[in-house]
């Protein structure tokens, strides 16, 4: 006898959720996504125009890019279990006059990527390019740590 897949896009199943026909019984088993990437969005953008409004979120990922690349490939051995394999942080626009880093992690379900959000500081685009790395670095594994937490 012979095993099919059948085509779920439709169905009122979650999203994670496959039905496998086996000898005419449906069997349904529940998929569990490993997170792969963590990375900033947008992931890239134009060599000669900005990627982010504010001088200082351009600035920012454009250095995050690497790391989070970097970061990305470091956390695919551990096999962490997540909602979905992509944990996608977004800039949020710039407010002139703030001090320091906040990281948001939004816990609400969304279509494929888990989602945090960063407000960064006056000056980030004044940092040395290391300096701005190891933000990047700290903000990734902050946002990514926040996450786990918030799902236990």
């Amino acid at each position: 006898m012979k095993s099919t897949l059948r085509d779920f896009a439709t169905s009122p199943l979650k999203p994670k959720a496959c039905a496998l026909a086996h000898y005419g019984k449906i069997r349904l088993t529940e998929l569990v996504a490993i997170l792969r990437v963590v990375e900033f969005w947008p992931q890239t953008g134009l060599a000669n125009a900005p990627w982010a409004e504010g001088a200082d979120e351009d600035a920012f990922l454009r250095s995050a890019r690497g790391i989070s690349e970097l970061y990305s490939e470091g956390i695919r051995p551990a096999r962490v279990e997540a909602r979905h394999s992509q944990l996608r942080l977004h800039c949020f626009d710039h407010e002139p006059g703030r001090a320091d880093v906040e990281v948001t992690a939004f816990t609400e379900p969304t279509e494929g990527f888990e989602m945090a959000g960063v407000s960064l500081p006056d000056g980030v685009a004044a940092l040395s390019a290391p300096a701005r790395a190891a933000l990047a670095l700290d903000v990734l594994h902050a946002a990514a740590t926040r996450m786990a937490e918030a799902r236990g």
